[in-house]
């Protein structure tokens, strides 16, 4: 058997036993995933002075980010605490990889695809923020609506 064949035969049992659930269909979780995915190769590439400091913390942040993110998804009832608590961490993470670079930590290019991502997670976040408070608002005025005919 050849590699290739080998290696979608691996890919599919992957599926098989973890299958693409509605965490995936969401793009943020994916930008996220992707973002995290390439940050800690980076990460395991950076001066040994930075890695446990800046490095560390920022590694928490973004999978702290992506568990709210995942939060969100799942839990309608805590959706908009666990979104805003998404924005307040990609900030941060915003704010370390700068200083990642700024450090000499990450080069250039690493640093442009890195901001692209959070930029990008960001604005995802920042719109499903916008959805869930405007189906709260209109929950909030059925509720008042019934309340009040009482």
């Amino acid at each position: 058997m050849s590699e290739e064949k080998s290696a979608q035969k691996s890919e599919q049992k992957i599926e098989e036993n973890f299958p693409k659930d509605r965490v995936d269909l969401f793009p943020v979780f994916r930008t996220l995933y992707d973002l995290i995915i390439e940050f800690e190769r980076a990460h395991a590439q950076f001066p040994k002075i930075h890695k446990y400091s800046v490095g560390k913390r920022l590694s928490t942040s973004l999978l702290m980010a992506l568990e709210d993110v995942t939060e969100a998804i799942v839990a309608e009832d805590r959706r908009e605490q666990a979104l805003v608590s998404a924005i307040v961490r990609l900030e941060k993470s915003r704010i370390l990889i700068r200083i990642s670079h700024d450090l000499k930590a990450i080069d250039t290019k690493r640093y442009a695809r890195f901001a692209q991502l959070i930029v990008s997670a960001l604005a995802q976040v920042g719109g499903l923020l916008k959805v869930e408070k405007k189906r709260s608002d209109k929950v909030s005025e059925v509720v008042d609506r019934k309340n009040s005919k009482k």
